[in-house]
């Protein structure tokens, strides 16, 4: 076999790029870890890029030139590796969202069409799931049957400027899991 039939045999699904959020780095590496095999055994290939933190503490705190620094390594670092083929899939709500939301209009211009096109191919964990649910990649036989009820509680800024509606959908791949949004804010 050469490499591309190794490959396609090993990781039926393809390769995706996890991003190593600073505080699933340093404080919840465990998440990091599950996140990584449960990848795996879906049948993709994960591989954790170079990059820097995500900028996330320097623009809630406002800190914009120290943002746009990050902002602009990261996609000058990411910008040849993800695609909607291969795309960036983040843990940590914030940080990954960055991308989408701060990352455009914080980079500098020659940078500016680069940080759109990899926004487009960046996705929270949830979102990504939900969405390979739906393209048929996976299926909620390779989840356990057991029943549970799941109470969620969404991340502030996954309501404030995406939604919900993917982690519920993600949370449901089991075929007897029932989640309910808690009705809240943060």
């Amino acid at each position: 076999k050469n490499i591309n039939e190794y490959i396609k045999t090993e990781y039926p699904n393809g390769r995706v790029y996890l991003f190593n959020d600073e505080f699933t780095n340093y404080n919840e590496s465990e998440l990091g870890v599950k996140a990584f095999l449960l990848l795996t055994r879906l049948g993709y290939e994960v591989l954790v890029p170079k990059h820097l933190e995500s900028g996330r503490t320097y623009i809630t705190k406002g800190l914009l030139r120290n943002a746009k620094k990050t902002a602009n390594e990261n996609i000058a670092l990411l910008k040849d590796l993800i695609s909607p083929s291969s795309p960036l899939i983040g843990i940590e709500v914030s940080a990954i969202l960055s991308f989408r939301d701060e990352y455009p209009d914080l980079v500098d211009s020659h940078l500016r069409q680069d940080a759109e096109k990899l926004s487009e191919s960046t996705f929270t964990f949830e979102e990504f799931i939900s969405s390979e649910k739906k393209r048929g990649k996976i299926r909620s036989e390779s989840f356990t049957d057991e029943s549970k009820k799941i109470k969620l509680h969404g991340h502030c800024q996954q309501k404030a400027i995406a939604s919900t509606a993917a982690t519920i959908d993600a949370l449901s791949l089991p075929l007897n899991y029932k989640v309910e949004e808690i009705p809240s804010g943060c």
